[in-house]
């Protein structure tokens, strides 16, 4: 899970258990899908489809977290409401 901040964490102690790597998804026909992976610099310039703000706020947090090194911010074209809402954006190439 997402790790909360301030008064959601409070009293509740976080044992990281697993970590894993970023990932972007994009249709096959994408640039990108051939790539052994894809440069922060290069997603920072495309437009990217999220989750709901107002239900995963701790989501766009930890992008501006992600995307801070390079000195940009996350561009959103689509927020999505559930899982394969987000993936049908990506399929109808709305983003990734």
């Amino acid at each position: 899970m997402v790790k909360p901040t301030g008064e959601q964490a409070a009293g509740i102690e976080f044992e990281l258990l697993r970590t894993y790597p970023l990932c972007v998804a994009v249709t096959p026909a994408h640039p990108f899908a051939h790539l052994k992976s894809v440069p922060l610099e290069k997603v920072a310039a495309e437009p990217l489809i999220g989750v709901c703000r107002s239900e995963f706020p701790e989501y766009y947090r930890n992008l501006n977290r992600i995307f801070a090194p390079i000195g940009a911010k996350p561009r959103f074209a689509v927020e999505c409401e559930s899982g394969s809402s987000l993936l049908f954006q990506v399929e109808a190439g709305r983003g990734f």
